[in-house]
């Protein structure tokens, strides 16, 4: 298994205005003095598990191999789900049961592992029904940085909870039926399509000039490289840099002129 790298990177959705994410990191130096912390954000939408799947998908393999996730978008905080420990071979993940870690397993399903936290010597001796990030999670992490194997912490679980990925589907060869998945602060609109959805259609993968985004009763027309080949105010749809079909609009917010939420149907028509 990969040792630790010494690193807890901090995913929630508790925000920078109390003091819950100062709290995590307390007990984390208190465990493990001179740990060192890096934040993902702490601006997942409250309880939005799906969303800060997206984002933890998104980032983690930007960090050292080994790093530790202590990732805490928890809605079922205090009930009987599940607290895991889990690796995918490369790195580590503290987080509640309840599909958080849905897109890294299925990035890693080969060498994914998780186990169920049970033992309270790796927590605090108070457990809050309602502040876990800082009496489980924060510790479990911790512990782990201070090498303490999975395996220690509890039993080596089957499976875990996962959410419905609804895959883009192929129309006949000619159109990609997806949905959209995250909006960001800008109000840019992540929809579920890659390209390796589109590696079958060769036939069809020319510039993408021709291609048609339809998002509701609006058409988008013309795969771009970035948001400078549109003017301001003008829709443009390209591949992100997390690797997903993206639609902005320049210097505005398209999830507001598009009236987009996640669930949104669209579909990519392939000229």
């Amino acid at each position: 298994m990969i040792r630790v790298a010494g690193l807890i990177a901090l995913l929630t959705d508790f925000g920078e205005k109390d003091w819950y994410v100062g709290s995590m990191r307390g007990v984390i130096q208190t465990i493990a003095p001179g740990c060192h912390t890096a934040d993902i954000t702490h601006e997942v939408p409250a309880f939005d598990v799906r969303a800060g799947a997206l984002i933890l998908e998104a980032s983690y393999h930007y960090f050292p191999e080994g790093t530790v996730f202590c990732c805490v978008v928890d809605p079922g905080v205090g009930s009987a789900r599940n607290v895991l420990v889990a690796t995918d071979g490369y790195y580590f993940f503290v987080a509640p049961d309840n599909g958080l870690l849905t897109l890294v397993f299925k990035n890693r399903v080969q060498s994914f592992m998780a186990w169920k936290a049970t033992n309270k010597a790796f927590m605090l001796p108070q457990v809050s029904q309602t502040f876990q990030g800082r009496d489980v999670f924060a510790p479990l992490a911790a512990h782990l940085v201070r090498d303490v194997k999975p395996a220690a912490m509890g039993e080596l679980l089957p499976t875990i909870e996962m959410f419905a990925y609804q895959e883009p589907r192929v129309l006949d060869g000619e159109a990609v039926l997806g949905e959209v998945i995250y909006i960001d602060q800008f109000g840019n609109i992540f929809t579920n399509i890659r390209r390796s959805n589109l590696i079958h259609l060769k036939n069809k993968l020319t510039d993408g000039k021709d291609w048609l985004l339809q998002v509701g009763e609006q058409t988008v027309k013309g795969l771009a490289g970035s948001y400078h080949e549109r003017a301001p105010g003008e829709a443009v749809f390209y591949w992100g840099s997390a690797g997903y079909l993206e639609l902005a609009v320049n210097q505005s917010n398209a999830a507001e002129i598009f009236a987009c939420l996640p669930g949104t149907p669209v579909r990519l028509i392939l000229g």
